[in-house]
């Protein structure tokens, strides 16, 4: 009766557990809320389900796109032998190209935005990035204490 009775709290404990864990997989807080907390090095990586496809993101505020990695885009289906690399573009790391796609879905936990714009890198990747294609269409993100929460 008693496990019965606290089964929410219960629920509740073993997603923060499991969230912990496995920090890329995120807890949702509450409706269209999800945290995640810090990994290795200070950087927040979250997983995604992207046009059905599951991908692993580098949160970048400094990338003013959802880029995929090469090897991300052909998992989802993309040709890259068919994409344009015209759209040059500026990192910590020189000058790169890239081709403009379009993502139908990105859900991260209970978020899901549809027509996402994202670019497909056409150098090697180790990971890809969550830009502000996606970050600047929420209705906010911050961090705290180790903890980025993004918000519907």
């Amino acid at each position: 009766v008693a496990g019965y009775s606290f089964r929410f709290e219960a629920q509740q404990v073993w997603q923060r557990i499991t969230g912990e864990i496995p920090p890329h997989r995120g807890i949702e807080t509450a409706p269209g809320e999800v945290t995640f907390r810090a990994g290795p090095g200070g950087h927040f990586r979250v997983q995604a389900t992207v046009d059905g496809t599951s991908v692993r993101f580098l949160v970048d505020t400094g990338a003013s796109m959802v880029v995929l990695s090469p090897g991300d885009a052909q998992r989802m289906g993309f040709d890259l032998s068919r994409l344009r690399f015209s759209q040059r573009f500026k990192t910590a790391n020189g000058s790169g190209m890239g081709a403009t796609v379009g993502l139908r879905q990105l859900s991260i936990g209970a978020i899901t935005l549809g027509n996402v714009r994202a670019s497909v890198n056409r150098a090697p990747m180790e990971t890809s990035l969550l830009g502000m294609t996606f970050l600047g269409r929420l209705s906010g993100y911050g961090v705290r204490n180790g903890t980025l929460t993004l918000r519907r």
